[in-house]
């Protein structure tokens, strides 16, 4: 059940969902953080996630954190669509984070005034790109 602030958004969310064709596979489904970098070695990729989601659903996870997380432009979307699914991809991914922050926030209490207007911002961003 989500919180009485959430539900709105969340349910903006779910009604524009639309069926998906991608075939599923094995993805890391929370890459954004779980990288490591250091100079001369190749990235290493910790914290593995594992979801049956179609290939493209790791990039709208990445792509939906920087926009929720790292200040990044709406045109990442664009540049991140990897398929014709991408736009449900990136629905989905939403709810996902959406649905995350909800269930984290009963147990804290937090005002989710400043996340939930950044999840505004970014589902305005979704549907402009499924236009």
């Amino acid at each position: 059940m989500p919180l009485p602030e959430v539900a709105p958004v969340l349910s903006r969310l779910e009604s524009s969902r639309l069926p998906v064709t991608a075939g599923c596979q094995l993805v890391h489904g929370d890459l954004s953080g779980n990288v490591l970098f250091a100079d001369g070695q190749p990235p290493t990729i910790i914290d593995f996630s594992p979801y049956w989601r179609p290939a493209a659903y790791a990039d709208a996870i990445i792509a939906v954190d920087g926009l929720l997380w790292f200040d990044a432009e709406p045109d990442l979307l664009r540049l991140a669509a990897s398929s014709p699914d991408f736009p449900q991809l990136l629905v989905r991914a939403l709810i996902f984070r959406l649905v995350a922050m909800n269930e984290g926030a009963r147990d804290t209490a937090a005002d989710l005034r400043d996340e939930l207007t950044s999840f505004d911002v970014a589902a305005s961003s979704v549907e402009a790109l499924r236009h």
